[in-house]
């Protein structure tokens, strides 16, 4: 800025002071400056008021914003950190998580970066769906409309205006209403309850609905993510009994397949027995045709018969069995 222009400069110097004002009121109030102030019709003087803080409006209705990495890390350690140092103040702690966090590596942080990018995407969908319910415009259309009233009343104040001049006559109506009083204002928007409910914004019975809403909210949240917990734990199961199916599978093939040798085995055994004892005398009540499907019987009959008072009687008998069992190699028949 020059001096070829000191209009600009001293506008600009009247910004920055009017700015630092507002910024940091209790350093000028400390220092002793009066309050600018204006004259009233009566010829006294007020303080000028202060500039309204411009409030920004809450979607209470909009989907809960993701928390980043960092500050799922804080949230995860700060309580363990404060139990560990009961005595340090909340910001040291902060502090002190912020150091731990920044030392980390990138392997260390990228569960947390992970979740939030989760959320993050969670959070997208959520907020596009929202975007295209009435409660979204609504809002949309109230914020609008608190817009406006915030530009007019920053003309109508006072800072903004010059200060009134003092008139010898008596105060009149102004010309504005001219005596009329003003209509009154138009009711702002409201919200439509479940129950068909007409309940205005931003009074005490929405403040109450909202803060209702909110409770239901975090009940339902709580409640998916149990349901979410029991459906992994439930998942890791069902992985455990597919991997005890599929053994218990691979165990019966194998031994289905063990009892289909061990049968051809005794069926080889079966025909090697009737083809020896075959060519053997058995005694009478003994002597029916040997075969496959009673050798086991007849062989178990012979045994106990040779086994008996009688056995004396039938030497040659024994002695001939004895010699085809000797014979046998039972090995080589499985093979």
């Amino acid at each position: 800025m020059t001096a070829d222009h000191p209009a600009e400069k001293h506008e600009e110097m009247d910004v920055i002071d009017r700015a630092d004002l507002d910024d940091h009121p209790s350093d000028h109030s400390s220092a002793g400056s009066p309050a600018p102030s204006i004259s009233t019709e009566d010829g006294n003087k007020k303080a000028r008021p202060k500039a309204k803080r411009k409030r920004l409006l809450k979607d209470v209705n909009a989907p809960k914003a993701p928390l980043t990495g960092y500050v799922r890390f804080l949230n995860e350690k700060r309580e363990k950190f404060r139990e560990d140092h009961p005595d340090m103040p909340f910001h040291e702690i902060t502090k002190a998580l912020g150091q731990k966090w920044s030392s980390m590596t990138q392997e260390e942080k990228q569960d947390y970066l992970d979740q939030a990018e989760k959320e993050k995407e969670r959070y997208v969908k959520e907020l596009e769906g929202y975007q295209q319910t009435p409660a979204y415009k609504e809002f949309q259309e109230l914020k609008k409309r608190k817009e406006a009233e915030y530009q007019h009343s920053e003309e109508q104040d006072p800072r903004h205006l010059p200060p009134k001049i003092k008139h010898d006559y008596p105060y009149t109506n102004s010309p504005k209403t001219n005596g009329v009083p003003l209509p009154a204002p138009a009711p702002g928007p409201k919200l439509t309850a479940e129950n068909g409910t007409q309940i205005p914004i931003f009074s005490e019975q929405f403040l109450e609905y909202s803060r209702k809403r909110e409770s239901d909210l975090r009940q339902l949240r709580k409640g998916n993510a149990v349901f979410e917990e029991q459906n992994a734990i439930l998942n890791k199961q069902i992985d455990h009994m597919k991997n005890v199916m599929d053994r218990v599978k691979k165990e019966i093939i194998q031994q289905e397949n063990e009892n289909i040798s061990v049968q051809s085995y005794l069926d080889q055994i079966r025909k090697i027995l009737v083809s020896r004892f075959g060519k053997i005398n058995f005694p009478e009540h003994l002597s029916a045709t040997l075969n496959s499907e009673n050798v086991d019987n007849k062989l178990a009959q012979l045994a106990e018969f040779l086994n008996g008072s009688r056995s004396t009687e039938y030497g040659d008998l024994k002695k001939r069995v004895r010699d085809v069992i000797s014979k046998l190699d039972f090995p080589n028949i499985k093979e």
